[in-house]
């Protein structure tokens, strides 16, 4: 054997290892708590659960705009190519399944979020988790109004913030939330819970961040002195262990495929028991966005039967809180504010299904 090619297979052994060496360390400082041992020690909050109050909270969307009010504009009225502008059948053509009973209205109108929060009361709805995406966004805006106007009007309703999207990493997560704590936490209509406020994470930016990562997150969060239960769109055992509550948005893919959601239900509740935390079922009246997507997914209202099952399903499941899906999500055709189609009928069946839950 040559110099020469002892020499390269040396060189190609040295490379090798070396590339190798390299690719451990770049792992090792992409290991959050590597890089912070300090986080190691940072414990969840052990929570009272059978001290919990029974909770019926609505996901609510704060992104409606128009021309005649302080938006100034057709903000999301017009969905999925629609003009609001155009009238058919003597209605306005909204990007919408439904029509709101007093057709399409402002996000940022005071008297609209005061209605809201009236009707909300009225229907035995203890808050809204407010759709939310970034600070100094239009959502952000009427989130600001909406703690203003709740104080103004003395209004039961809480408020809590659904945190939609992450700007960018883990270290934006901490930053965002941290904030989010720091400008709105204390305020009077903020929701907290055995004096924790509540913040709800959406799977989308739930799976923005690996599990490591999201852990690393509420530590840094609790390490630098906050206070907050996080909720996580999840239900499995890993999210349990992170997280301080388990919820899904949306439950139409468990109906659409046919399951059983006592069943769902049931077994996330045993899986949020074995870990401490709070169980949320979500109810659904039923979906529909074949107006603004294609083919998009439907799943038929049956008369308000469908929104009466799901709250069965929570109440058999032993839910800790209920959630609905939606307020006002009119483009998925999901909400139960008062339309044309249906006027107040899921108000109803809120209020109905409410007391029950809460005298359970």
């Amino acid at each position: 054997m040559s110099f020469m090619f002892k020499w390269r297979v040396l060189a190609f052994i040295f490379i090798a290892v070396l590339i190798v060496v390299l690719m451990m360390i770049v792992m090792l400082l992409r290991d959050p708590f590597i890089l912070h041992p300090e986080l190691r020690n940072v414990k969840k909050p052990t929570l009272k659960l059978d001290e919990l109050p029974k909770y019926v909270l609505a996901f609510y969307y704060p992104w409606y705009g128009t021309p005649e009010g302080p938006t100034g504009f057709w903000r999301h009225w017009d969905e999925g190519g629609h003009n609001p502008d155009v009238f058919i059948d003597c209605r306005r053509d909204l990007g919408t399944t439904d029509y709101p009973v007093n057709g399409p209205y402002d996000s940022k109108d005071e008297d609209v979020i005061a209605c809201h929060f009236k009707l909300a009361e009225e229907a035995c709805i203890d808050g809204f988790i407010v759709s939310w995406w970034g600070f100094e966004t239009f959502e952000d805006e009427v989130f600001r109004l909406m703690l203003k106007v709740a104080e103004e009007v003395n209004t039961s309703i809480k408020l809590s913030v659904y945190y939609e999207v992450i700007h960018g990493g883990r270290d934006e997560a901490v930053k965002d939330i941290e904030r989010i704590l720091r400008d709105y936490g204390d305020q009077k209509a903020f929701l907290k819970v055995q004096g924790y406020p509540v913040i709800f994470i959406y799977s989308r930016a739930l799976h923005q961040l690996d599990y490591r990562d999201w852990d690393y997150v509420i530590r840094k969060i609790r390490y630098d002195g906050f206070k907050v239960l996080l909720i996580a769109d999840g239900f499995d055992e890993r999210v349990a262990e992170i997280f301080d509550g388990l919820h899904t948005y949306n439950p139409v893919g468990i109906l659409h495929e046919g399951r059983d959601l006592k069943d769902v239900y049931a077994n996330v509740k045993r899986i949020a028991e074995d870990h401490g935390v709070i169980f949320s079922a979500t109810v659904l009246p039923g979906y529909d966005d074949t107006h603004i997507r294609e083919p998009g997914l439907t799943y038929p209202r049956k008369n308000g039967d469908t929104y009466r099952e799901a709250w069965k399903a929570a109440y058999e499941s032993r839910a800790d809180w209920v959630l609905i899906c939606s307020w006002n999500e009119w483009h998925e055709g999901s909400e139960i504010e008062p339309s044309l189609e249906y006027g107040s009928l899921y108000l109803k069946i809120t209020a109905e299904n409410a007391e029950r839950f809460k005298g359970s």
